[in-house]
């Protein structure tokens, strides 16, 4: 039965993961298409009667709970005000029931959508969150309905208020972080993360374990039934006031089961109880499957309960060998963890199980006396308040020195490609599969072999030609972004606006190193992402023209850049793909002072145009054929030219831009249609990609293919 439960488990996570995903892409597909970039829509006022379920004044937002006008379901909101400093009184005054004014006519769904780039949106969608809207008008509630959110709030914002007038800044800041998850205040919240800290700010089974503890020594009932209602009525007000997160649930659930497992006499066990908390957690909210924290919530534990306990579990009677059993601990730990640290945040800290050895001790003698602290001041208790605060702030001080001379190395390495976490899945499964065979003596050596020979494998792939051409037309929203990969090398044309991070998108891209950056022009969301790209790449060739040459030199965080001014048409030979860049100029458009591009490869043929307008485009000569075309100025009316469209044979025209200014123009779009030109938008399809081999042509969109 138990086993059952884990498969059947197994079975709901992958199903429910694919299928919850594409209920997102296509809500964001349908939600892009009915509300075109280029049409401008009035506003679509419509009232909302709900609660606010958490806030954030500093970056004036709140989480708000109402009905969907579509459905009888209770969804949630992010609501941004920064102009309403009404509505951040009410809140301030603990109000939290508003009919809140909403445009339904606005873009909720305004994140880029690349394949494995961060999107804000899914992140919200994971957390069970259907957008982000402005709030365009607002009227208080007056109720008398007991809301145990308002409570929650209310609470937190005394327990919040008390730790600012009893402690120091730096460390009421560490209190809130560790006991209310707040971290809004932390200054040095970032180096915590970068020596590998980050989780033990998470509310999750440090917290439910100490609670669980102190209750089963405390509570005395000889019936068990009683005591585990008590237990479980404990732990479900803890986990209220802590407020809704993965880490949280699954840790409640964990010790939810362990009760029921006891009350019925059985023993309990880890992979069931994991399978147990995991479906309860998505019974609740099925989007949680999508989101990074309960992945690394479950993995974790999964590292720690299970592969560690399994195969270095034993357990130390001396001092020295439990001091021993630490260290090994502490870097075990980080072994296991490395894949999924990589995955979702492309970086390594070399010596984070030395901060993890010393600083997790020390976290365990805090945060009892943190939450010994936290009871007094919810109970009052003024004179156990004074003698717990002079403990904790000597511990913390005595921590944050410790912390400041651990040593930190971030290591970002780009060994994986995203593809390759499916290669090493299944590695890793017909090792599982084979373990009844293969784990009978030297298990250790085998799994140390089984390791090097997967590096070995996904290495070879990584170096391996594969002889084609890729281009990647991002989403940068408002801005052009082009990728260019062959051969393991990779060329950019522009580089957006700087609000993506360009160089984010390329690690989750596994690109190791860039050749070379094209910029067409100086305006911001071409050339915007370059102080962000050589923070962690170093550009050997940057081609350029006279006009983004002087404000890139004047940019003192760029000026040791090794630009190549570009004053005449320069051929460069890229392997098999020849790329013509072409000068064109003007003294009164920026738009038209301008590097183009044109792209040859075998017989292929593909044009990027930059942003300049019809009387440039005049100037230039196109082959009769087309594979593609970037049309210029993000398919504005200025970059209408019929003959272009209408003299050459195009097969695809691909269009960069988001809702702002309105663009496309309807009539360059038209006059795509009309020429039988397959038009794609980043807005519409998010990325883009097209890539040749040998004669075929492979044309995929991240979101939908509407042409």
């Amino acid at each position: 039965m138990k086993r059952t439960l884990v498969i059947v488990a197994l079975f709901i996570w992958i199903f429910s993961f694919f299928l919850i995903e594409d209920n997102y892409i296509k809500t964001v597909e349908k939600h892009r298409l009915d509300l075109p970039s280029n049409i401008e829509s009035g506003m679509q006022l419509h009232s909302f009667e709900g609660r606010v379920t958490s806030y954030d004044l500093e970056k004036n937002s709140m989480i708000f709970e109402t009905q969907s006008p579509l459905s009888n379901k209770i969804i949630r909101y992010k609501l941004l005000f920064k102009n309403l400093p009404e509505l951040m009184e009410e809140i301030i005054n603990q109000n939290y029931h508003f009919n809140i004014e909403l445009d339904l006519n606005q873009n909720i769904f305004r994140s880029p959508k690349n394949p494995y780039g961060f999107d804000y949106d899914y992140y919200l969608f994971s957390q069970g969150i259907h957008g982000q809207f402005y709030v365009q008008g607002f009227e208080a509630i007056k109720t008398n309905t007991a809301c145990m959110h308002c409570s929650r709030m209310s609470l937190r914002e005394i327990v919040s208020a008390n730790l600012d007038t009893r402690y120091s800044t730096e460390v009421g800041s560490f209190l809130k972080a560790i006991l209310l998850g707040d971290r809004s205040d932390m200054i040095n919240y970032d180096e915590y993360k970068d020596m590998g800290l980050a989780h033990i700010f998470a509310i999750s089974g440090l917290h439910f374990g100490l609670v669980y503890k102190l209750l089963q020594k405390v509570i005395k009932f000889p019936n068990r039934a009683i005591k585990f209602i008590i237990i479980i009525m404990v732990l479900l007000a803890f986990s209220a006031w802590i407020g809704p997160s993965y880490s949280s649930y699954r840790a409640f659930a964990l010790i939810a089961y362990m009760e029921v497992s006891r009350l019925l006499h059985r023993n309990p066990d880890v992979m069931t109880g994991i399978a147990f908390s995991s479906l309860v957690i998505l019974i609740i909210r099925p989007a949680a499957i999508l989101s990074q924290s309960f992945q690394l919530s479950f993995y974790a534990y999964f590292c720690v309960a299970v592969i560690y306990r399994t195969f270095f579990g034993n357990q130390s009677i001396s001092r020295i060998s439990k001091l021993i059993q630490s260290i090994k601990f502490s870097v075990v730990l980080q072994i296991l963890l490395m894949p999924a640290t990589l995955f979702y945040f492309h970086q390594i800290n070399i010596y984070g199980f030395i901060a993890n050895f010393i600083i997790v001790p020390l976290i365990g003698l805090i945060l009892p006396v943190a939450l010994m602290d936290l009871i007094s001041t919810i109970l009052r208790f003024e004179l156990a308040n004074k003698l717990l605060s002079s403990t904790l702030s000597l511990l913390i001080e005595c921590m944050e020195k410790i912390t400041k001379h651990l040593p930190s190395e971030l290591y970002k390495p780009s060994w994986f490609r995203p593809d390759d976490y499916g290669l090493l899945i299944i590695i890793f499964v017909l090792f599982i599969g084979l373990r009844g065979f293969y784990f009978k003596k030297n298990t250790t050596k085998k799994i140390l072999y089984l390791g090097i020979t997967v590096i070995a494998i996904l290495g070879l792939l990584n170096v391996l030609p594969d002889n084609k051409l890729e281009i990647q037309f991002v989403d940068v929203g408002h801005g052009d972004f082009s990728v260019l990969r062959y051969n393991q090398r990779v060329i950019l044309i522009d580089l957006g606006d700087g609000y993506m991070d360009c160089a984010d998108y390329l690690k989750d891209q596994g690109v190791i190193s860039v050749d070379a950056v094209i910029l067409s022009h100086a305006h911001q969301d071409h050339i915007g992402g370059l102080e962000k790209l050589r923070s962690y790449y170093d550009i050997e060739n940057l081609y350029v023209n006279q006009e983004t040459f002087d404000v890139i030199t004047s940019n003192g965080k760029l000026s040791d850049l090794n630009l190549t001014l570009i004053e005449q048409s320069n051929k460069i030979l890229w392997n098999q793909v020849l790329l013509d860049i072409k000068p064109v100029e003007s003294i009164t458009d920026t738009n038209d002072n301008a590097l183009v591009v044109k792209l040859e490869h075998l017989d292929r043929t593909g044009y990027f145009l930059g942003d300049i307008s019809e009387s440039v485009i005049d100037t230039l000569s196109f082959d009769e054929r087309i594979d593609f075309v970037k049309v210029p100025h993000h398919g504005s009316m200025t970059s209408i030219n019929e003959a272009l469209y209408s003299d050459h044979l195009i097969s695809n025209a691909i269009i960069s831009h988001s809702m702002k200014y309105s663009m496309p123009n309807a009539d360059v779009v038209d006059l795509m249609h009309s020429n039988r030109i397959n038009v794609f938008s980043t807005y519409t399809n998010g990325t883009v990609e097209l890539i040749f081999s040998g004669d075929n042509l492979i044309l995929s969109t991240y979101l939908n293919d509407n042409r």
